[in-house]
């Protein structure tokens, strides 16, 4: 397969314990572009014995580098990156650029354990979170203390770290236990990146095609694939990575296994179109504060929703650990979300998990079934920012709690992500952090902005409910408004005054 992509391969030449030289580096990217790799994130050893490896000569070396390649026809991309030994000092590297994130993106870091002792990663975890990162441990199927307690390695998925297994690894090149062990994370849905550590054109090879066909057979293309191409590509383009998935093909979950996975359901309720089944008791508190009967009734009044005819059972587990494995059992190939909406021709089903805001949760799918059970197909950013919209309680909805004020900011610098960028996108997997605040922020500008934005929203509701491909929104507001980026600011510049007005006023009528 081509189009793989590295994001561990110590690489840069003469700088830790991987390529020796140039030449040596040469012939490990040759090799790798023989692999099917178009794309390799180097990643010497930073911080731990290699100190005094700094970011911006790493970042130097890497552009060297990738003139190096490009003068010599090896058709690869490197990127800059580290290894990094985890120290007291590291966040603190990671937050002024001299310890390097993979692609130098700062949003994931590649993490090194000391090989033979694990110590708790969790306050690690929880720095990198303050600061807006996520960590990929490398290898932790060969590291001593996480071989002995592999139990340990689920709870670190549910804090969000990413689990990168060595393609070597995968084919008992480094012995039987640790084989066993990377089998044992593909059947529970633990691994996220297969990537070579390589270090050499001799020792270590960059192999990580032959690992991508191995990695077929046993587990299946949908795993070896997001393995070996798209979590890591998401990676090196700063965008957020996949949840892992189940192995498919090559595998079976015992009986045993699949009963471990089904809970016992306590209780049942139905609220309108909507049964709810769960593994815990409902409180009557829960279903008052989702208010899933109102938010029908407010998708009705709003958007002219016709009413939803079938039912839409809503699955409510235990907590994050048995919500993780209840999904990838039943739908291997769906990326993990904290609550998932689910749509087949059958049946529609919303996943979520008990905690403190399961409410939103179920307002935020809700929003999604109760769409899709009346319009045949809905563009994926406008079917965000509706349930991004509807998912607060209905006197924060305006407010846009989550959002607003990072939009107002932005648009106070003029700083926004246009329409036509949201309408690109056509996967779940490529919509990141700021894509759900902007396809929010462009549906509220299509209920609260100008009176011919909510025409236009309107009218592609009704040309869908149509069965007729719909005009991009990007297209119906430049034909009405002229520039609907300068209305959109102008509308985010004003909301505040609108919204301490429309304060004013109701504190003078009480």
């Amino acid at each position: 397969m081509n189009g793989l992509v590295d994001i561990h391969c110590h690489l840069l030449p003469g700088i830790d314990d991987g390529a020796a030289d140039l030449e040596a580096s040469l012939a490990m990217a040759r090799m790798s572009v023989e692999q099917g790799v178009e794309t390799i994130v180097v990643t010497p050893h930073q911080l731990g014995a290699f100190e005094c490896n700094r970011g911006d000569d790493i970042r130097r070396r890497t552009a060297e580098l990738q003139a190096e390649l490009t003068r010599l026809d090896i058709p690869l991309r490197v990127l800059p990156g580290a290894d990094v030994r985890i120290e007291d000092h590291m966040i603190a590297g990671l937050q002024s650029g001299d310890v390097l994130s993979l692609g130098d993106h700062r949003r994931h870091v590649l993490l090194e354990l000391p090989h033979e002792l694990y110590f708790p990663l969790e306050p690690v975890l929880n720095g990198l979170k303050r600061i807006g990162m996520a960590g990929v441990l490398s290898h932790p199927e060969r590291n001593a203390g996480l071989l002995a307690r592999q139990d340990l390695i689920e709870s670190l998925v549910d804090d969000g770290c990413l689990m990168q297994v060595t393609a070597g690894s995968l084919v008992g090149g480094f012995g039987p236990d640790s084989q066993a062990m990377v089998e044992r994370m593909a059947s529970r849905g633990l691994i996220h990146f297969l990537s070579t550590d390589g270090h050499s054109p001799k020792r270590r090879r960059p192999r990580l095609g032959e690992a991508y066909t191995r990695a077929v057979e046993l587990v299946g293309e949908d795993a070896a694939r997001m393995w070996c191409s798209e979590n890591p590509r998401a990676v090196a383009e700063g965008r957020e990575a996949l949840a892992a998935i189940v192995a498919g093909a090559g595998w079976s979950v015992s009986p045993r296994a699949r009963a471990a996975v089904e809970p016992t359901w306590v209780d049942q309720r139905r609220v309108g179109p909507f049964v709810c089944r769960s593994a815990f008791p409902l409180d009557d508190a829960l279903l008052a504060d989702a208010d899933l009967a109102s938010l029908e009734r407010e998708l009705r009044r709003v958007l002219a929703l016709g009413p939803c005819k079938n039912e839409v059972e809503v699955v409510l587990l235990n907590d994050a650990q048995q919500h993780r494995r209840y999904i990838a059992e039943r739908h291997p190939t769906a990326p993990y979300r904290r609550a998932l909406y689910y749509q087949t021709k059958q049946r529609a089903v919303i996943y979520a998990y008990r905690h403190s805001e399961l409410a939103i949760d179920l307002r935020h799918e809700c929003t999604h079934a109760l769409l899709h059970a009346d319009l045949p197909m809905v563009p994926l950013w406008l079917d965000e920012g509706l349930a991004e919209y509807f998912e607060p309680r209905p006197a924060d909805r305006a407010h846009g709690p989550d959002h607003l004020e990072g939009v107002v900011s932005e648009a106070a610098r003029g700083r926004l992500v246009a329409l036509t960028t949201l309408e690109a996108k056509h996967d779940l997997a490529e919509m990141a952090d700021i894509d759900y605040r902007y396809a929010w922020a462009w549906t509220h500008f299509l209920l609260h902005g100008p009176a011919a934005a909510s025409m236009q929203l309107w009218a592609t509701l009704a040309a869908l409910r149509r069965y007729e491909p719909p005009t991009p929104m990007s297209q119906r507001l430049a034909a009405t408004l002229g520039s609907p980026e300068t209305a959109f600011a102008e509308h985010f510049r004003a909301w505040p005054r609108v919204l301490r007005a429309s304060r004013q006023h109701a504190g003078a009528s009480r």
